[in-house]
């Protein structure tokens, strides 16, 4: 019986172009121009997952899926003259600190009836959490913002002392928070990162949140259950149990 659903947030809770695209192409913008326009922001773009100019994420790419140290080891696979900037105090890590807490000033986008549609689970006696590769402020702050903070019994961010996905931790701290296990367990997800942590942690389903529904990003290929938003969420469950 499943009694608990988890929900990343990035691509799930919140649109994600709308919430990241903007720190992504700032970030691609400052690359370029350290390496002086060898390469152009467009080459960036492709080794993270972006696209600029169609106003898109890659759901499987590093941006969407991987932490800040991933896109950093990409990036110097390619440009390897840009270690130096990557280093703790330098101007880009300054400069990239700034672009993250000015996006948090911005205002949030839910993806679909995110609100109308937690409450009728909560209403329907599910406990509700959320996993996030994003910091624990961040995920709390978008949430106030939303108005459903008070609907998650619990939320965990990559900082919040279990590691980040697709490691088991985080998940399995929910569960045994909330008195449950992960078998009564689904997880609402859209990158590899999702995926690999309901499969890490024995999640009972894992059900995908695709972009390009009612086709399959790449991350989504193999998932069985899928739906463009979590609206449709409560009819997926129901024929789970």
């Amino acid at each position: 019986m499943i009694d608990t659903i988890i929900f990343d947030k990035d691509g799930v809770i919140l649109d994600l172009a709308a919430t990241w695209l903007p720190v992504a192409e700032k970030m691609t913008t400052l690359l370029d121009e350290y390496t002086a326009g060898r390469y152009g922001a467009e080459f960036f773009q492709q080794i993270i997952g972006i696209d600029s100019k169609a106003g898109t994420i890659d759901h499987g790419g590093i941006f969407a899926a991987g932490s800040f140290h991933d896109q950093k080891m990409a990036i110097l696979d390619k440009a390897p003259e840009l270690e130096p900037h990557f280093e703790l105090g330098t101007e880009y890590q300054n400069r990239m600190r700034d672009f993250v807490t000015e996006n948090y000033e911005r205002p949030v986008k839910a993806k679909g009836a995110v609100r109308q549609t937690l409450v009728q689970l909560k209403s329907e006696g599910y406990k509700l959490a959320m996993l996030t590769n994003d910091a624990e402020f961040s995920a709390r702050k978008s949430s106030t913002e939303l108005g459903i903070i008070e609907l998650f019994d619990m939320i965990v961010g990559f900082d919040s002392g279990f590691g980040g996905k697709p490691q088991p931790e985080g998940y399995l701290a929910i569960c045994a928070a909330l008195g449950t296990s992960p078998d009564a367990s689904v997880m609402v997800g859209d990158t590899n990162a999702d995926i690999g942590v309901a499969t890490a942690a024995g999640a009972r389903h894992f059900i995908g949140v695709s972009a390009l529904y009612p086709n399959r990003t790449s991350p989504l290929i193999d998932i069985e259950h899928i739906m463009p938003d979590i609206s449709f969420l409560p009819g997926i469950i129901k024929s789970l149990a």
